[in-house]
C-alpha cells in the first residue's frame, strides 16, 4: 500500500535534534511544515444545532495540521516518554466494518493511520514530548473552524469523499469507495484530504471517532471542565462537529479508559 508523504515528515521529525523538557524528558520542537499558526482572535464557543453561544478571546498559538500519526507516536515509544496506546479488544472501541476508524490503529502495520485509543494521559505526554500541550476546546475549536460556529471545518455543507472517508454523498448512500478492495483504512491516510482544512489551513478535523482535548478551567462545556481531566469533540455524521463528552469521569483514574479518539498538540506561537 502506497502511504502519503505525511509518514516521511513524520519520521524526519523523529530524527530531529531534540532539547531538555523540565522533567529531563526529551522534547521535539514542532516542526513549521506539519503545523500552522493561529492567530490571536475571539471565538464563538458552541454547536451549529445548539443554543450555547459564548465569545471566549484565544491568545495566538500553533497547532499540529494534521492529527498525531503512528509513526510519530511510535518515536516518543521509541523514546522511552510515551507507553503504547490500547490496542486489544476490549480496551478500546472496536469495529471489523470496513471503512470504520473505530479501532485501535497503533499495531495495524499502517503508520500513516492516525493513531487512536490513547487516554488523555499518554496524549499530554505525547504533546508535552513534542515541546507543546493538547489543546484547550476553544483553541481546538479556533483552528479547527474559524472565530464563527459552523458544523463542519470547511463549513456547514456535508462532507463529501475528498473531505472525509465516511461521506454518505453518494444519491444510492453508498460509502466512499476505498483505494483497493483489501485496504479500505487507507482511506484514513492523514494529510489524505486536503479540502477538508479548516480557515486555517487544519485538515481532517474529525478523522476518527473524535478528538481528545484538554480539561480547562475557563470550559464553557461541564465536561471539558475539572474534575474532569480532558473531554472529546464529536458529530453525529461524518466530521460534524456537535457534541462533546468527557474522555474521563471525573471519578476515574487518568488512564482508566480510552476511545478510539484522535489528538494533534498546540504550541506557544513562538516556538520553533
Amino acid at each position: 500500500m502506497k502511504w502519503s508523504t505525511v509518514s516521511l515528515l513524520a519520521a524526519m521529525v523523529a530524527l530531529t535534534a531534540c532539547d531538555k523538557s523540565s522533567n529531563g524528558a526529551p522534547r521535539r520542537a514542532p516542526d513549521e511544515g506539519t503545523t500552522v499558526v493561529i492567530g490571536a482572535a475571539d471565538v464563538v464557543s458552541g454547536f451549529a444545532g445548539g443554543v450555547l453561544r459564548r465569545k471566549d478571546h484565544v491568545d495566538a498559538f500553533r497547532i499540529s495540521k494534521y492529527p498525531t500519526t503512528v509513526v510519530e507516536y511510535r518515536a516518543c515509544v521509541a523514546d522511552g516518554v510515551c507507553s503504547a496506546p490500547a490496542v486489544k479488544a476490549g480496551e478500546c472501541g472496536e469495529s471489523s466494518g470496513p471503512g470504520l476508524l473505530q479501532r485501535a490503529t497503533y499495531d495495524l502495520g499502517a503508520p500513516s493511520l492516525p493513531v487512536t485509543c490513547a487516554t488523555v494521559a499518554q496524549a499530554k505526554a505525547y504533546c508535552a514530548w513534542r515541546g507543546g500541550a493538547l489543546p484547550t476546546p476553544s483553541q481546538w475549536a479556533l483552528a479547527a473552524r474559524g472565530a464563527q460556529v459552523t458544523r463542519f471545518a470547511w463549513g456547514d455543507v456535508p462532507a463529501t469523499c475528498d473531505q472525509h472517508p465516511e461521506s454518505l454523498d453518494d444519491p444510492s448512500g453508498a460509502p466512499c469507495a476505498p483505494p483497493t478492495s483489501d485496504a479500505p483504512l487507507a482511506l484514513y491516510t492523514v494529510g489524505a484530504h486536503p479540502k477538508s482544512a479548516s480557515p486555517s489551513g487544519v485538515e481532517d478535523v474529525l478523522l476518527g471517532r473524535g478528538e481528545l482535548l484538554a480539561a480547562d478551567v475557563h470550559a464553557q462545556f461541564p465536561a471539558c471542565a475539572p474534575p474532569n481531566v480532558g473531554c472529546f469533540m464529536y458529530g453525529a455524521r461524518a466530521g460534524a462537529i456537535d457534541s462533546v463528552a468527557p474522555a474521563i469521569p471525573g471519578d476515574r483514574g487518568d488512564d482508566g479508559i480510552s476511545i478510539a479518539a484522535t489528538f494533534r498538540c498546540a504550541f506557544e506561537e513562538s516556538a520553533k
